[in-house]
């Protein structure tokens, strides 16, 4: 689907329109991981020494959980509508998730 800010371009402007949104939002988000990311891993070592626990569970229990928060969300307002299709949505959902953080 074309977003509304570009319908009137030439399908040749569209096409490069595109590619240089994309690009700007990558880098966007590369900025955000980059600012973000060491104040993150800051928080998570120092509640792991305030509360005792181990260095290996928070980075492999907590961090993961932390950083698909959304995801875990999302999947559970969806299910929250109880219909067959929305519950299919929020599994798909999280095992993509999943495949995603494993790879």
């Amino acid at each position: 689907e074309i977003p509304e800010d570009l319908h009137h371009l030439s399908p040749a402007e569209l096409k490069w329109a595109i590619l240089l949104r994309s690009f700007r939002l990558m880098g966007l988000g590369t900025v955000l991981v980059l600012l973000f990311s060491d104040p993150m891993v800051d928080a998570l070592a120092e509640l792991g020494q305030r509360t005792g626990v181990p260095a290996f569970y928070v980075s492999f229990v907590l961090a993961p959980l932390a950083s698909n928060a959304s995801e875990l969300l999302a999947s559970y307002k969806y299910s929250l509508k109880k219909t067959k299709k929305t519950i299919t949505i929020s599994l798909s959902s999280l095992q993509g998730a999943a495949c995603m953080n494993n790879t």
